[in-house]
């Protein structure tokens, strides 16, 4: 897969709510505004959750903005700040149905969470017809294990990614964590095979290092989520 780095002397942009941090200002992202989130609280520094801002433009702790400037390689050195153009999304819906199926869907067995502890299950998925969905890169072991609790009921599909694959995605995932740029780790499903989950990785910045480790895990397979943007264009 291909990461553009945020590099330093980058033109960039951030939104979030400006909070003060050690004495300086900065950015908390949407992501990670919880139901308790106080603006006025000083966070600390270090956090990876913060993008910080220099120098202090004209603007007041709890503002929703979009700052614009260029990335020094840890703060934005800001040129223009900007009210957010949108407030922060509604978490979204679940469906009536979809709440029923999830209810009345088989929960994992022991033998199955087992499985997808040690990786030979990737993905499992009720299929809200008493049927369920698992997702493994050895079908033919996995049948054979599962097969006698379902029988009928199990569809077993070939996963797209391998384990190999996967631990490739898993050691950008530590790499963030050892450089202290993880904000967030889980995984969604992909569009082709729901139940074929893809890891996704929050970042506030995409260094280099990351962008490295992340070229040989094939596309589709870990979806990377920066705060900071890296703008094609001047504005």
């Amino acid at each position: 897969m291909f990461l553009v780095a945020t590099g330093r002397g980058a033109f960039v942009s951030a939104t979030g709510t400006v909070v003060r941090a050690d004495g300086d200002l900065a950015l908390v992202p949407d992501d990670h505004l919880g139901p308790d989130f106080d603006p006025t609280v000083e966070f600390p520094s270090d956090s990876p959750t913060l993008i910080r801002l220099e120098p202090h433009l004209p603007t007041s702790i709890g503002d929703r903005i979009e700052a614009i400037g260029i990335w020094s390689g840890v703060a934005l050195r800001t040129k223009r700040l900007l009210a957010a153009a949108t407030a922060r999304a509604s978490p979204p819906q679940i469906p009536a149905s979809a709440r029923s199926r999830a209810r009345s869907a088989p929960l994992p067995t022991s033998l199955e969470r087992e499985l997808l502890e040690t990786g030979v299950i990737t993905g499992r998925l009720p299929l809200g017809d008493g049927r369920v969905e698992v997702i493994t890169d050895d079908p033919e072991r996995v049948a054979r294990l599962l097969g006698p609790l379902y029988g009928t009921r199990l569809v077993v599909t070939r996963s797209t990614f391998s384990r190999a694959d996967r631990d490739l995605a898993t050691e950008v995932v530590r790499l963030a964590e050892s450089i202290g740029v993880l904000c967030g780790v889980g995984f969604e499903a992909t569009p082709s095979k729901p139940a074929d989950l893809a890891m996704t990785l929050d970042v506030p910045w995409v260094p280099e290092q990351i962008a490295r480790a992340a070229a040989p895990v094939p596309d589709g397979l870990l979806i990377v989520r920066s705060h900071v943007t890296v703008m094609d264009v001047r504005a």
